[in-house]
């Protein structure tokens, strides 16, 4: 409950014990939660919301069911004021802060000024957005780290580049691409800051607010969603021109065994380039006659995935050239694998989203298709052809779970729990970037990006990864090039908060 007596709902609270035990639960309308489990002995509570603030309880035993009240104070106050943007863009400016209990975000004055109440208090990065009538154009300020005592308050003055521009014409198979939108995205930690900008009816676009340094520039159609990425390296001002042809790739899918075509099969494609984007995939259906068709493919490489009720994945290497390609996928009969996933506490059924890879790390199931939410059943049908894969679960809710699996197989249970924490104190006084395996090699949380890394904030802030699965982990510390240059064990327990620093 708030100081003043009035119960907090959707709050986040943690029960903190030695040896890394522990629970966590988010409260009711209320203000009301439960933890079941919980090991007898001595434990720290704390609470928090955003927007609200944080609380705790220190030193309370725990032998049996009993009554925990934690009064929660206000929020730090996070205030400044904007440097770089001219006064009419201050109505499109918008102020986020984040941090381990939460974000917060505001509005900015006429004057320039802002003042975020109820902001989490620890290590808390702060920017700006500034956002066009219509998002046509979004420009960002630096990141700030700062640190802030809970109940506290912190000046934190934020300042957007506006003394570089780029601009240029975009031009697709020798015709300008008008409308489209182009994001200017960085490469290295070491600049913070991104631009996006569209372009007009002659394909020129302008945009400013970009630091020097190396981005990836993503190219996308908004009228026929179809993307294209290149780089650029930012030495000042500069003119970029982006100019390409694309490919058309067209095929049929039939059944492997009688040669017939299938009718409503699905043909996914993902771009072989590691770290590119979601938004550079894209799938079609087979029409009655087996044939599909997807045009304006960006020449390169693809990995083909089509799939059918009933029938096994087929999944192709393919390079599409700007003449274009044709190729024929064939689907055998099988019944895969199918997951059952359930609260490994409790028994029940949990809805659950899984994206898996095989053998060569290719994605060969995504749950694209289900828009951000499992069967309510828990059961998902995976159409694997016979082979050795992994699997990445996740749930709202619940910690992921990496887990290996053979293609055919009986069914298999997944249990799912809330899984505890893991805080990383960093050395080292600029951005960096690290990585978890878990007890198996394989990356953790692994969506459908194969080979996932996280941000390591500057010392003296902490970065938080959660929630995590129980279980032993390695993270590593990665340099230039990916390379790992240092190491560390993690164990993880249920409820619990493990602190490392690399």
């Amino acid at each position: 409950m708030t100081e003043a007596g009035a119960p907090v709902a959707d709050a986040r609270v943690a029960a903190h014990g030695s040896g890394g035990r522990g629970a966590s639960a988010v409260t009711n309308s209320e203000g009301a939660f439960e933890m079941e489990a919980l090991l007898p002995g001595r434990y720290r509570f704390s609470a928090s919301r955003s927007g609200v603030g944080e609380g705790s309880v220190e030193d309370v035993e725990v032998s049996s069911r009993q009554q925990v009240r934690i009064t929660m104070r206000a929020g730090a106050t996070i205030y400044g004021r904007i440097i770089g943007l001219p006064p009419e863009e201050f109505a499109l400016a918008r102020v986020e802060a984040s941090g381990d209990a939460g974000d917060v975000s505001g509005s900015v004055d006429s004057s320039g000024n802002y003042r975020l109440p109820g902001a989490p208090s620890g290590s808390v990065v702060v920017y700006a957005e500034v956002r066009s009538y219509g998002n046509r154009s979004v420009r960002a300020s630096k990141m700030r780290t700062v640190e802030v005592e809970p109940g506290g308050s912190e000046n934190v003055d934020l300042t957007f580049r506006g003394d570089i521009t780029i601009r240029g014409r975009v031009v697709r198979d020798g015709k300008p691409l008008p409308d489209a939108h182009i994001m200017f995205v960085p490469r290295s930690e070491a600049t913070q800051t991104f631009a996006t900008a569209s372009t007009d009816e002659t394909g020129v676009y302008s945009l400013i607010g970009v630091e020097e340094g190396e981005y990836d520039v993503q190219v996308f159609d908004m009228q026929r969603q179809n993307p294209y990425s290149t780089t650029y390296m930012v030495r000042g001002s500069g003119t970029f021109d982006i100019e390409y042809r694309t490919g058309t790739l067209r095929g049929t899918v039939v059944d492997a065994e009688t040669g017939e075509p299938l009718a409503n099969a699905t043909v996914q494609f993902r771009p072989s380039v590691e770290g590119a984007s979601y938004l550079m995939q894209r799938s079609v259906s087979t029409d009655t006659a087996g044939a599909f068709v997807s045009g304006a493919m960006p020449p390169g490489s693809y990995v083909v995935t089509s799939s059918k009720d009933g029938y096994a994945s087929d999944v192709r290497q393919l390079t599409v050239t700007e003449s274009g390609e044709e190729l024929q996928l064939k689907l055998s009969r099988g019944e895969g694998v199918t997951l059952k996933t359930v609260d490994g506490r409790k028994g029940q059924p949990v809805p659950a989203l899984i994206w898996v890879y095989d053998v060569q790390n290719r994605v060969v199931h995504d749950p694209s298709g289900s828009f951000g939410r499992g069967t309510d059943d828990g059961d998902v049908k995976l159409p694997l052809a016979p082979g050795s894969y992994t699997a990445a679960v996740r749930a709202n809710g619940y910690a992921p779970v990496n887990l290996r699996i053979q293609s055919p197989s009986p069914p298999l249970v997944v249990a799912l729990t809330p899984g505890g924490t893991i805080r990383v104190k960093s050395k080292h006084a600029e951005m960096r970037r690290f990585r978890l395996l878990d007890a198996n090699g394989l990356a953790y949380q692994r969506f459908n990006n194969p080979l996932p890394s996280y941000e390591l904030l500057p010392r003296p802030a902490t970065t938080e990864v959660a929630p995590v699965a129980p279980g032993t982990y390695t993270l590593q510390l990665l340099g230039d090039g990916e390379n790992v240059v240092d190491s560390v064990p993690v164990t993880v327990h249920e409820g619990g908060v493990v602190e490392v620093e690399i």
